[in-house]
Protein backbone atom coordinates (compact mmCIF):
# COMPACT_ATOMS: atom_id res chain seq x y z
CA UNK A 1 0.00 0.00 0.00
CA UNK A 2 1.23 3.47 -0.85
CA UNK A 3 1.67 5.71 2.17
CA UNK A 4 0.08 9.17 1.78
CA UNK A 5 3.00 10.91 3.48
CA UNK A 6 5.42 9.39 0.95
CA UNK A 7 3.16 10.33 -1.96
CA UNK A 8 3.11 13.96 -0.78
CA UNK A 9 6.87 13.91 -0.17
CA UNK A 10 7.50 12.76 -3.74
CA UNK A 11 5.26 15.49 -5.15
CA UNK A 12 7.08 18.06 -3.04
CA UNK A 13 10.53 16.87 -4.15
CA UNK A 14 9.99 16.44 -7.89
CA UNK A 15 10.69 20.07 -8.94
CA UNK A 16 13.96 20.02 -6.96
CA UNK A 17 14.94 16.65 -8.45
CA UNK A 18 14.28 17.93 -11.96
CA UNK A 19 16.35 21.07 -11.34
CA UNK A 20 19.19 19.08 -9.79
CA UNK A 21 19.24 16.57 -12.64
CA UNK A 22 19.41 19.40 -15.18
CA UNK A 23 22.26 21.03 -13.21
CA UNK A 24 24.09 17.70 -13.25
CA UNK A 25 23.99 17.50 -17.04
CA UNK A 26 20.73 15.72 -17.82
CA UNK A 27 19.54 18.03 -20.58
CA UNK A 28 16.28 16.18 -21.13
CA UNK A 29 14.41 15.48 -17.90
CA UNK A 30 10.91 14.18 -18.57
CA UNK A 31 8.17 13.52 -16.05
CA UNK A 32 5.69 10.87 -17.15
CA UNK A 33 2.61 11.35 -14.97
CA UNK A 34 0.52 8.21 -14.57
CA UNK A 35 -2.39 10.38 -13.31
CA UNK A 36 -2.27 12.66 -16.35
CA UNK A 37 -1.98 9.68 -18.69
CA UNK A 38 -5.00 7.96 -17.10
CA UNK A 39 -7.00 11.18 -17.38
CA UNK A 40 -6.11 11.53 -21.08
CA UNK A 41 -6.99 7.90 -21.82
CA UNK A 42 -10.34 8.02 -20.04
CA UNK A 43 -11.20 11.50 -21.37
CA UNK A 44 -10.79 10.35 -24.97
CA UNK A 45 -12.29 6.87 -24.65
CA UNK A 46 -15.26 6.40 -26.99
CA UNK A 47 -17.25 4.90 -24.09
CA UNK A 48 -17.06 8.10 -22.02
CA UNK A 49 -20.61 9.26 -22.87
CA UNK A 50 -21.92 5.84 -21.85
CA UNK A 51 -20.00 5.96 -18.58
CA UNK A 52 -21.39 9.39 -17.75
CA UNK A 53 -24.93 8.29 -18.52
CA UNK A 54 -24.60 5.12 -16.41
CA UNK A 55 -23.03 7.09 -13.58
CA UNK A 56 -25.96 9.51 -13.66
CA UNK A 57 -28.39 6.62 -13.23
CA UNK A 58 -26.44 4.84 -10.46
CA UNK A 59 -23.85 7.25 -9.02
CA UNK A 60 -23.12 5.03 -6.00
CA UNK A 61 -22.27 1.90 -8.01
CA UNK A 62 -18.51 2.25 -7.47
CA UNK A 63 -17.72 -1.37 -8.25
CA UNK A 64 -19.22 -1.18 -11.73
CA UNK A 65 -17.55 2.15 -12.37
CA UNK A 66 -14.12 0.90 -11.29
CA UNK A 67 -14.49 -2.31 -13.32
CA UNK A 68 -15.40 -0.37 -16.44
CA UNK A 69 -12.53 2.10 -16.06
CA UNK A 70 -10.13 -0.74 -15.28
CA UNK A 71 -11.16 -2.49 -18.48
CA UNK A 72 -10.54 0.68 -20.45
CA UNK A 73 -7.04 1.01 -18.99
CA UNK A 74 -6.08 -2.66 -19.28
CA UNK A 75 -7.43 -3.35 -22.77
CA UNK A 76 -4.80 -2.31 -25.23
CA UNK A 77 -2.31 -1.49 -22.47
CA UNK A 78 -2.70 2.22 -23.14
CA UNK A 79 -0.51 3.41 -20.26
CA UNK A 80 2.28 1.05 -21.22
CA UNK A 81 2.05 2.10 -24.86
CA UNK A 82 2.31 5.80 -23.96
CA UNK A 83 5.31 5.21 -21.68
CA UNK A 84 7.04 3.06 -24.26
CA UNK A 85 6.44 5.73 -26.91
CA UNK A 86 8.15 8.33 -24.73
CA UNK A 87 11.05 5.99 -23.99
CA UNK A 88 11.43 5.11 -27.65
CA UNK A 89 11.48 8.80 -28.61
CA UNK A 90 14.41 9.26 -26.20
CA UNK A 91 16.30 6.13 -27.21
CA UNK A 92 19.99 6.73 -27.76
CA UNK A 93 20.01 10.12 -26.02
CA UNK A 94 22.58 9.80 -23.28
CA UNK A 95 21.48 13.00 -21.53
CA UNK A 96 17.80 12.03 -21.17
CA UNK A 97 16.02 10.68 -18.09
CA UNK A 98 12.38 9.90 -17.30
CA UNK A 99 10.74 10.18 -13.90
CA UNK A 100 7.48 8.20 -13.73
CA UNK A 101 5.22 10.00 -11.28
CA UNK A 102 1.79 9.60 -9.69
CA UNK A 103 1.93 5.81 -9.36
CA UNK A 104 -0.84 6.04 -6.76
CA UNK A 105 -3.27 6.91 -9.58
CA UNK A 106 -3.15 3.27 -10.69
CA UNK A 107 -5.14 2.26 -7.63
CA UNK A 108 -7.94 1.05 -7.72
CA UNK A 109 -7.66 0.32 -11.44
CA UNK A 110 -4.44 -1.65 -11.77
CA UNK A 111 -1.90 -3.37 -9.57
CA UNK A 112 1.39 -1.50 -9.53
CA UNK A 113 3.52 -4.66 -9.44
CA UNK A 114 1.71 -6.06 -12.45
CA UNK A 115 2.03 -2.91 -14.56
CA UNK A 116 5.67 -2.46 -13.60
CA UNK A 117 6.44 -6.07 -14.45
CA UNK A 118 4.71 -5.88 -17.81
CA UNK A 119 6.47 -2.70 -18.89
CA UNK A 120 9.17 -3.51 -21.43
CA UNK A 121 11.80 -0.82 -21.35
CA UNK A 122 14.28 -0.83 -24.21
CA UNK A 123 17.77 -1.86 -23.18
CA UNK A 124 19.08 1.20 -25.02
CA UNK A 125 17.17 3.49 -22.66
CA UNK A 126 17.28 2.37 -19.05
CA UNK A 127 17.15 5.68 -17.20
CA UNK A 128 13.51 5.48 -16.19
CA UNK A 129 12.76 5.86 -12.50
CA UNK A 130 9.57 5.26 -10.58
CA UNK A 131 9.74 8.22 -8.21
CA UNK A 132 7.89 6.64 -5.28
CA UNK A 133 10.49 3.86 -5.21
CA UNK A 134 13.25 6.49 -4.93
CA UNK A 135 11.75 8.00 -1.78
CA UNK A 136 11.06 4.62 -0.18
CA UNK A 137 14.66 3.53 -0.74
CA UNK A 138 16.03 6.75 0.71
CA UNK A 139 13.81 6.52 3.80
CA UNK A 140 14.53 2.83 4.49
Amino acid sequence: MLQPNLILEVKRRIPAWVARLKNEGWNEVHCFSIAQTIQEILQHDPRRALWLMADGKEPQNWQRTNESLTNALQNGKAIQIKLEALLQSLEGRKDAIVLVTDLEALHPYLRIGRSRASSRVSSAFTRCFFTLAVVQVKQA
